[in-house]
């Protein structure tokens, strides 16, 4: 005899909506461009260790540009169509995503300590401006 009893009504429909989207959220955290940028597109090396935000907003166009084709041979039940390339792609989008907002999170806040440097009398809002600037 069994000693797990199971009961049908136990089982609940398998949300494959949410395991993927869990997926493909844990790949983009754990994304890191020097290993999986050049499997998926033609980058240099020069280009994937270029850590600027014009550079990173390209590499988001040329992923955005990737994961179109990739979708769109999914769509067309194409024999080329990788389930595993299409989850790769988001989670690379979606790193680099997560890069660019870090670098521009970086950037501003750069700018704001130096515009502070420069004019250290003029006092700062809570939100990093000057204070009476709009």
């Amino acid at each position: 005899m069994s000693d797990h009893n199971f009961n049908v009504s136990d089982k609940k429909p398998f949300g494959f909506g949410l395991s993927f989207h869990a997926l493909v959220a844990a790949g983009s955290i754990d994304y890191k461009r020097r290993i999986h940028l050049q499997r998926l597109l033609p980058v240099t090396m020069t280009i994937i260790d270029d850590g600027s935000v014009l550079n990173c907003k390209w590499i988001i166009s040329q992923l955005a540009g990737a994961l179109r084709h990739e979708r769109n041979r999914g769509r067309k039940v194409h024999w080329t169509y990788s389930l595993n390339r299409h989850i790769a792609l988001l989670q690379a989008y979606q790193g680099e995503r997560r890069n660019l907002e870090n670098l521009e999170m970086i950037k501003t806040k750069e700018s704001s300590h130096q515009s502070a440097r420069l004019n250290p009398a003029a006092p700062l809002a809570s939100d990093g401006r000057k204070a009476g600037s709009t």
